[in-house]
């Protein structure tokens, strides 16, 4: 297996033996977010296959992006309606600063995808990650705490 993916848009990403995953910074709607590949040990070809399905959300990213970013604005208003008012209501309805920002997004040889989003406004301790499929899109939200310094 190589130890670099160059990317289309000439962005790399280095294979981390101990974690057997592919990383780097990709440019992605105009900034630099993480980017993993997860690759199969038992699988020759998964380095292929993880880079091929990312490589599709990089052909069609405004569609991914806005997808993500509504499903889980969606989710947070659905779920969290009193917090998401009042995040408006502090920020003056300035949205851009309330809801998390997309700082990574992995994905897998099976397909499976997260777009990980961390430092809104409104959830500041928490890390929100949008899983699904490369093939179906979004299907669940799962928040995590961000580790205490």
């Amino acid at each position: 297996m190589e130890n670099i993916i160059l990317l289309p848009n000439g962005d790399l990403l280095k294979y981390d033996e101990l974690t057997e995953i592919f990383e780097g910074k990709v440019s992605w709607m105009g900034k630099k977010i993480d980017v993993m590949l997860e690759t199969d040990p038992l699988q020759d070809d998964s380095a292929k296959v993880a880079e091929g399905y990312f490589k599709i959300l990089l052909d069609e990213m405004e569609e991914w992006d806005s997808n993500a970013k509504s499903y889980v604005f969606g989710y947070m208003q659905q779920t969290f309606p009193e917090v998401m008012d009042k995040a408006f209501d502090v920020k003056k309805g300035e949205g851009a600063e309330v809801y998390p920002e997309l700082e990574l997004i992995l994905v897998s040889p099976s397909g499976e995808i997260q777009f990980m989003f961390k430092k809104g406004y409104a959830f500041e301790d928490k890390t929100i990650l949008a899983l699904g499929h490369i093939f179906s899109g979004f299907n669940m939200i799962q928040f995590e705490r961000l580790s205490e310094k």
